[in-house]
């Protein structure tokens, strides 16, 4: 599966309001593409720089609600990169472009798709001579078309027979010269309304499934119906429907240590569910350090694996056979309160080998925030935090006097003094390192914070 999508602004994906999740999720992919280009050799420090300064404009436009505008400024920000030059002004036109779909998954049955390519911004030129579109379906080229306005329909022929996660790609071509690409990942399913109605089914009729797998199934269920909107990040929904139908099938725990990879899951705590995605490392030696992550404004479970430095967090901690699960704040617009760690840990330890004498956090934004107040409030013993890009409320001090505690923040980043103010408040702790970043500002502090994040982590194993 892609790992693209939403992704990706520190705030990010912010559920701004049901009419512009097209927009939230093409905007995701351009930071993708930007956070791909940042990792690419031959980046030098004169080219970070000048993208930093994008990115902050990119993410001041996103929090006015203009996604558009916030696209195109992270475009600006990857090309300048490389260059203090900007690209050029067919290279623009060609880059504004993307492609919408009707659903993101469909019944083996369809013998094409409508897709519609767009404009995601405006650039000054027209429509240059020559301009084509070519959608293909892996690395098959299906169909060719000149490009004559926009918005523009295009019809795609598809056949595929079997249950399937797949990537469409268009390649903008002008004078013969591929000058942009786009994929987004498609899923196919046979008999697909018939199936999800038996997993419905079955799921009213079976009480002696284990509450995980339940709650998980139905969860994966309504992710799947809600293919036909547009997500906020690409999703292996032919993965899911064969993840649920095992679980109706063997009616036993499915999500287990032995099988690793990412899981998306519902977890039963107390009278309700919550939501998370977790990394189980492959071939896990118990018991295992955990890892809860914890997203900015707006975000989701899926931001630390998808976003945040391409998913650097997520890496970072199954590399080191640590098994990492990021949470859902849930409420309006991703902003509800901070996650019931406590009631997380348990259930997911009743399930998997956790060593819960080794357990960190890291928050980001408005995460930051949730963890420095979780660090106050929660039974478990924690051992160590890390706050990124901003602060957050100390009325307990005494609680971290034996909390290792690590507070990174961007040079740059609009909450600078949020992040000072959470040091002044905990100077009299002896467990506390602070480090600002120069040249980064809210967005990219993830990615260049995590490395010093895990080694602040590993410091404290060793003690």
């Amino acid at each position: 599966m892609l790992k693209t999508t939403l992704a990706l602004f520190a705030v990010l994906w912010i559920n701004v309001v049901c009419f512009a999740q097209p927009s939230r999720y093409e905007l995701g992919r351009r930071m993708h593409d930007f956070e791909v280009a940042w990792d690419q050799p031959g980046i030098d420090a004169a080219g970070k720089k000048r993208a930093a300064v994008l990115v902050n404009d990119a993410v001041q436009s996103f929090f006015r609600l203009n996604l558009t505008k916030a696209g195109q400024l992270m475009d600006q920000a990857r090309h300048s990169l490389r260059s203090a030059e900007p690209a050029s002004p067919t290279t623009q036109w060609a880059e504004s472009l993307t492609f919408e779909l009707p659903s993101r998954v469909f019944d083996t049955e369809t013998k094409s798709i409508e897709a519609t390519l767009v404009p995601f911004y405006k650039t000054e030129l027209d429509i240059p001579a020559k301009a084509k579109a070519v959608f293909l379906f892996e690395q098959t080229p299906l169909v060719t078309a000149a490009i004559s306005k926009l918005p523009q329909p295009i019809s795609i022929p598809i056949s595929l027979k079997d249950d399937a996660d797949k990537q469409l790609h268009l390649h903008v071509v002008v004078d013969g010269k591929v000058l942009f690409r786009r994929a987004i990942s498609i899923s196919f399913l046979v008999n697909k309304a018939k199936r999800l109605q038996a997993a419905d089914d079955a799921l009213l009729a079976m009480p002696e499934l284990p509450a995980l797998e339940a709650n998980t199934a139905a969860h994966l269920v309504r992710l799947i119906k809600a293919g036909d909107r547009t997500p906020e990040t690409d999703m292996p929904y032919a993965r899911f429907l064969s993840e649920i139908e095992t679980i109706l099938k063997t009616k036993s725990p499915y999500y287990t240590p032995e099988r690793g990879g990412e899981f998306w899951l519902k977890l039963p705590i107390e009278k309700r569910t919550v939501t998370v995605r977790v990394a189980v490392p492959q071939k896990a030696k118990p018991p295992m350090p955990v890892v809860l992550a914890l997203h900015g404004a707006g975000g989701s479970e899926n931001l630390f694996f998808d976003g945040y430095g391409n998913g650097i967090t997520i890496r970072e901690a199954t590399r080191r056979g640590w098994f990492i699960v990021a949470t859902n704040a849930g409420g309006l617009f991703g902003t509800g309160g901070a996650p019931p760690i406590d009631q997380i840990v348990e259930v997911l330890a009743k399930r998997y080998p956790l060593d819960t004498s080794k357990i960190f956090v890291v928050g980001h934004s408005m995460g930051a925030a949730h963890t420095i107040s979780l660090a106050q409030q929660t039974k478990l013993k924690l051992t160590a935090i890390a706050a990124l890009g901003g602060g957050g409320n100390v009325r307990q001090p005494e609680k971290f006097a034996k909390l290792p505690t690590f507070i990174g923040c961007g040079k740059d980043d609009f909450l600078l003094n949020g992040a000072r103010s959470l040091k002044t408040s905990l100077e009299k702790s002896p467990t506390v390192e602070y480090r600002e970043y120069d040249d980064i500002e809210h967005l990219l502090i993830v990615r260049e914070a995590t490395p010093d994040v895990y080694r602040f982590f590993e410091k404290q194993l060793q003690k």
